[in-house]
């Protein structure tokens, strides 16, 4: 055996992470019923409603499906002490399947152009369209008027004056300066 750097396991270059793509569509989206496909995977056959879509981490997290103890803080308690709760884990999206609205069984996911011109989800095992899922937030957003917020009347407001600031300009800067700026700026506005 080689002596010297090379040899040595903890003196061997650092292996880089594979960067993993995500996938250019999403065919799973939020509010859709899927089912547990992957062999090897605990909850096989299980189905439930995916809550969220973690594109970055290319997981999801589906109600009722892969549910373990985690520790939580407790929204009630002022102490904020954390507590185990059952809650659901996430799932890699390559193990689970949309269910099929005609057949309910598991089943891939195609684009397909409709008559209309506009292109929609469908189902490969049957062919059926599968509707873009109806979706309420938990909170509603607040559309309360605050205090560091805008007027209306004042969003569309223009209130920059180009000749006002090149007044500005001209009257602030030295003259080398501001001859190589006024020149630029004549140009652009003559282009």
């Amino acid at each position: 055996m080689e002596k010297g750097p090379k040899s040595l396991k903890w003196a061997g270059a650092r292996h880089k992470k594979k960067v993993i793509d995500e996938p250019r569509r999403w065919n799973i989206k939020r509010g859709d019923k899927v089912v547990v496909v992957g062999n090897a995977h605990h909850c096989k056959g299980q189905t439930g409603i995916v809550q969220h879509v973690l594109r970055k981490k290319m997981r999801i997290i589906v109600e009722g499906v892969n549910v373990g103890t985690r520790m939580l803080y407790d929204k009630a308690d002022p102490d904020r002490i954390k507590a185990p709760v059952q809650a659901p884990r996430s799932i890699h999206y390559s193990n689970v399947n949309i269910v099929c609205p005609i057949t309910n069984l598991p089943t891939r996911v195609g684009y397909r152009e409709l008559p209309d011109k506009t292109w929609a989800r469908v189902a490969l095992r049957s062919g059926a369209i599968i509707d873009p899922p109806k979706w309420d937030r938990k909170t509603k957003r607040q559309v309360l008027v605050g205090t560091k917020d805008t007027d209306e009347d004042a969003v569309l407001e223009v209130t920059y004056d180009a000749n006002t600031d090149l007044r500005l300009w001209e009257t602030s800067w030295d003259k080398a300066t501001r001859g190589r700026l006024l020149t630029n700026l004549y140009d652009f506005k003559n282009s």
